[in-house]
């Protein structure tokens, strides 16, 4: 069986294997912990964003990223 990834729209994106939810706003930790039970979290750097990480799963490649005040705002699949 295929695990996807669901879209949340205006609210994040659940995560497959009931990893939980990416939700705009929670923190970079937070968001961290959640992808880390789905693949290996690597640093990453976006112009204009104060954090990021991305992270490959089943050769789908997600890029998390946010600010320390308003927490995730950037998901990209």
């Amino acid at each position: 069986m295929v695990q996807v990834f669901g879209i949340l729209p205006g609210r994040g994106l659940v995560l497959p294997r009931g990893a939980g939810t990416l939700a705009f706003g929670m923190s970079e930790r937070a968001a961290q912990w959640a992808v880390a039970t789905l693949a290996d979290v690597r640093a990453s750097w976006v112009c204009g964003l104060p954090w990021s990480f991305g992270a490959v799963y089943e050769g789908l490649e997600l890029l998390v990223g946010g600010d320390h005040e308003g927490g995730l705002d950037t998901l990209v699949l």
